[in-house]
């Protein structure tokens, strides 16, 4: 089927291979667009010899590969979600060949989640083109915005929680006050059982002076 020249084979036009032991086709290696190996490697013996990480049979897939989600967030905002936020940087991005679509609903593949100028996030698929660094973008409908503060729950709460406090440190004002007055009126009950009084006060002296006449007889 070959030649060998310097320790190389070198095969006729009808075959390939180290040792030339196949005859050249790319019938299974051909992807469901016709495309071989899909564009990331060479098919060798009728089989695709992927390159850059890529899995066979037909170097669709690369488990070890990064998703560039934020790379294609911005082309995705400037196609679907404009606003006048993001005019500017709307002019200046290049998305050429790059494609998306929008839908109700995404499957269970890899999700991007990207946050947008207006603190929106995007949910969207990316999808891996034949070749390389060439993607299309399945995205959701619906982005997930942060819903705006409730004024009046945070006016009410904080006056509520201001009341709260107060009668709170009320109550504990009058509960520290009740056990203070509790104490001092069992003191006073227990120094009124411990003073003894006499039945004649020592310090009180009659108004009434008897003298008696040593001269004067009643006779």
């Amino acid at each position: 089927n070959g030649k060998c020249d310097c320790g190389t084979c070198k095969c006729n036009e009808e075959y390939e291979g180290s040792a030339c032991q196949c005859k050249k086709s790319i019938k299974s290696c051909l992807n469901s667009r016709n495309n071989v190996c899909s564009g990331r490697g060479s098919c060798v013996c009728d089989i695709c010899q992927c390159t850059n990480g890529y899995q066979p049979p037909f170097c669709k897939t690369c488990p070890g590969c990064a998703v560039p989600c934020a790379k294609y967030a911005l082309c995705i905002e400037c196609e679907h979600f404009k606003n006048e936020k993001n005019t500017e940087k709307c002019k200046t991005v290049n998305c050429t060949g790059f494609t998306a679509n929008i839908v109700e609903s995404l499957g269970k593949d890899k999700m991007c989640k990207e946050k947008d100028s207006v603190n929106c996030f995007m949910s969207f698929i990316l999808k891996e083109n034949d070749g390389f660094d060439s993607y299309s973008a399945t995205v959701l409908k619906d982005r997930e915005c942060p819903q705006p503060p409730n004024i009046v729950a945070i006016v009410g709460g904080t006056i509520a929680g201001v009341a709260l406090i107060g009668l709170l440190l009320l109550i504990l004002w009058k509960v520290v006050t009740e056990i203070y007055d509790r104490r001092e009126y069992h003191r006073f009950e227990k120094e009124k059982q411990k003073a003894k009084w006499d039945t004649a006060n020592p310090l009180f002296k009659s108004a009434t002076t008897v003298v008696v006449n040593p001269h004067f007889s009643s006779e």
